[in-house]
């Protein structure tokens, strides 16, 4: 059954000219009383640092970036940080484009309007796999710059880069720092800690919340959180979305409707437009050996390669990224769901397929993927359907769809969906990939299901790959190809395929293309 760090010369514009590699740079004597400690706590605006690599991915980090110092520096009471909700409304106010750094005399005057004794910005860089951040300190008053520093380590290492330059401003601003306040902030590193990726997801959410998209922010900082559950700045700002969007959303018992109530209503194919392709991206996953009891199996693999070379020889697919045998391990599979739910864009297609031992717990009425390194049977080296609903709710493809060959994978879905009625035209087409669609396609319900069968393979990849091989058509949605393997499926074993939207993922009715070359 399936159950060298590189040290780089490069510093962008004023810390060029000023900046030592390593130490801190002191502007003006005069102004050393700016950092005395005084009883009254110093009043600090961090903005945003600005983006010097000149790789757009990584322009929503400046957010994240002054957001997770913000959180960092909150935990002194000697400093009184202005919350980053203030920043952005002020920005807005004031009609200024974040696109670019803020130079000082701008720096100076969010500063006053913020009530700010001192502004702290900079800039960062990535290159051939180091990271740089240059913080600069800024008098609110005079629009000088006091002083400058800097840290800079392997990218891998962003979330303990962001700590050490949290440690480094704190000195540089010659306040008191309390034992308390010092393993609270090393706590946070020890409990927390995240990845690059995982960063790069939390500033496209915080991106997402200013632009007022909410469930979209939402997700993402869901896909944050599976990974590192105890990330604070996340936990934060998901608890308050929470509270701020349930209180203006109606009750269960008041469902409305636009219109006549039909969630279809409107679908009208005869008005399709033209479909805009974006990248087609495939995550092949299969696993014959495991670590610990789980038996091996013999087919799981042999069926991913071949659904492999079968897409890569008669399909339009632009990337793919496959994982086999113990390359599948619980984090591998984690960090590459994640790098789909970072670079992946609006008019792009995924899709996924995961061949290998499935488990269901039913005392927790919940189904998981057995992952290469699940030792034990241990919910907890497995990965949930939760946590995968969740990865495709924050993947912002046009289309996602998930093929899962293993035992108990129909617990993937959950609640009654609807979908475009099938109509073999060409505006059809059009229509059905112009609406986001969130579907999976599995091989059972919530049952066992066969890891032999038909020519080395499992029956329902047999059937599966029968129905790519022998399609003459040049667009094969997936609810046909899902029609071309049912039955032949049920008659040949034990099991019952099944193909529905996925609640709660964004999906609207829509359906993932298979494009002939």
């Amino acid at each position: 059954m399936r159950m060298s760090i590189v040290t780089l010369a490069i510093v962008s514009g004023m810390i060029a000219s000023t900046f030592v590699i390593g130490g801190t740079h002191s502007y003006s004597e005069s102004h050393k009383d700016n950092f005395q400690v005084e009883d009254d706590p110093k009043r600090v605006a961090i903005l945003y640092f600005d983006n010097t690599s000149g790789e757009s991915k990584m322009e929503k980090l400046k957010k994240g970036l002054a957001d997770m110092l913000i959180t960092d520096l909150s935990n002194v009471s000697t400093l009184r940080i202005v919350e980053r909700d203030k920043l952005e409304e002020l920005i807005k106010e004031q009609k200024l484009s974040n696109s670019k750094g803020f130079d000082a005399k701008t720096a100076s005057k969010l500063g006053k309007l913020l009530g700010a004794q001192i502004i702290l910005t900079g800039s960062f860089f990535e290159m051939f796999g180091t990271f740089r951040i240059d913080a600069r300190f800024i008098d609110v008053e005079t629009g000088e710059i006091l002083k400058s520093d800097g840290v800079e380590g392997p990218t891998a290492n962003f979330f303990k880069l962001e700590k050490q330059l949290a440690f480094k401003i704190i000195e540089n601003l010659e306040v008191n720092l309390k034992p308390e306040e010092r393993v609270l902030i090393n706590n946070s590193e020890k409990n927390q800690e995240i990845s690059y990726q995982a960063a790069l997801i939390y500033s496209q959410a915080l991106e997402l919340l200013d632009e007022g998209k909410r469930q979209r922010a939402l997700e993402k900082l869901n896909v944050v959180l599976l990974n590192n559950p105890a990330f604070e700045p996340a936990m934060t700002i998901l608890n308050k979305t929470k509270v701020e969007t349930t209180s203006n959303e109606t009750t269960a018992d008041e469902k409305i409707y636009r219109g006549s109530g039909d969630p279809l209503k409107g679908l009208n194919v005869a008005k399709a437009e033209e479909m805009k392709i974006g990248n087609y991206y495939a995550l092949i996953i299969g696993i014959d050996n495991y670590q610990g009891e789980w038996t091996p199996l013999k087919n799981a693999v042999n069926d991913a390669k071949a659904i492999e070379q079968l897409l890569r020889t008669n399909y339009r697919f632009d990337k793919f990224y496959t994982l086999y045998d113990e390359n599948a391990n619980r984090s591998a599979i984690f960090n590459q769901l994640e790098w789909l739910v970072e670079n992946v864009e609006e008019n792009d297609n995924v899709f996924i397929y995961y061949s290998g031992h499935g488990e269901f717990k039913t005392n927790l009425n919940k189904g998981y993927w057995v992952p290469h390194d699940a030792s034990t049977k241990a919910t907890s080296g497995y990965i949930s359907n939760d946590d995968i609903q969740t990865f495709l709710a924050g993947i912002k493809s046009k289309h996602t769809l998930l093929v899962s060959d293993a035992c108990f994978s129909g617990d993937i879905f959950r609640g009654s969906t609807v979908s475009v009625p099938f109509e073999d035209s060409e505006a059809y087409y059009k229509k059905v990939y112009s609406v986001m669609s969130r579907k999976a396609m599995t091989s059972g319900g919530i049952e066992p299901v066969m890891d032999g069968g038909k020519d080395g393979h499992s029956v329902f990849a047999y059937y599966f790959m029968k129905a790519l091989t022998n399609n003459k058509i040049n667009y094969l949605d997936a609810s046909q190809l899902y029609n071309a393997l049912r039955i032949p499926v049920m008659n040949n074993s034990e099991q019952s395929p099944m193909f529905q939207p996925i609640k709660n993922t964004g999906d609207e009715g829509g359906q993932f293309i298979f494009i002939k070359k």
